[in-house]
């Protein structure tokens, strides 16, 4: 992989898989998901996958350049940032300033109130995520809106510092956050599912770069 220019200073990934047994969502019990959704549950981080998945990114991300991590509160995004930190420290001899950055949380939400199944019958991931953007775009009232979504991510954008960072977030968050950066930032208030459905899926240590004027949207 070809490693992305330094004047894309912004890279927004999201954090890395849990461990066993709750990293394949597709083997959940519909509870457990819901409950690691609203934060109930919040186990750590699968420690052998994150260190070869860095080592990964390294080649796409670099690494070497990054001044601030920014990461949300949750635990596995807070695990993410220090196996990053670490790996920085250990191959390039620099020491990377974590921040936990409130503003990089999850969409907040219940997910029984939104979808209605037991942990008796098979989970349908592809209806619940459609389930939740839906919600999401509608401004459901048991769900934070993709509108205050928005606004949460430009409030982010213009308190952080002029330097490379990388920023440790979660999935639906991300996708709002793709939409901001492709409309450059502009106010918007009506979001369409399908608008997000057609945002990329970030995957454990995936996500996206840009520059800080979101002239540029690269895939990670």
């Amino acid at each position: 992989m070809n490693i992305i220019q330094k004047k894309q200073q912004l890279f927004f990934i999201r954090h890395g898989k849990l461990r066993l047994p709750y990293k394949d969502h597709s083997k959940m019990p519909f509870s457990v998901i819901a409950d690691l959704a609203n934060s109930k549950m919040s186990p750590s981080i699968d420690r052998d996958y994150i260190i070869k998945a860095i080592k990964r990114l390294s080649d796409t991300i670099p690494l070497d350049a990054i001044q601030y991590i920014y990461a949300s509160p949750a635990r596995r995004c807070q695990e993410t940032a220090r196996f990053v930190r670490e790996f920085v420290k250990k191959k390039y001899g620099r020491a990377i300033r974590v921040k936990t950055e409130p503003l990089l949380r999850e969409i907040k939400f219940d997910l029984r109130n939104l979808y209605q199944q037991d942990d008796k019958t098979r989970l349908d991931l592809q209806d619940i995520n459609r389930a939740v953007l839906k919600a999401i775009a509608d401004k459901n009232k048991n769900i934070e809106s993709a509108e205050r979504s928005y606004k949460r991510i430009h409030a982010f954008l213009k308190k952080i510092e002029s330097i490379s960072s990388l920023c440790i977030s979660h999935d639906f968050f991300m996708r709002v956050c793709e939409i901001y950066i492709k409309n450059k930032g502009k106010p918007k208030q009506h979001f369409t599912v399908n608008e997000l459905e057609n945002t990329h899926r970030n995957l454990y240590l995936h996500g996206f770069a840009t520059d800080l004027q979101f002239n540029l949207f690269s895939l990670l």
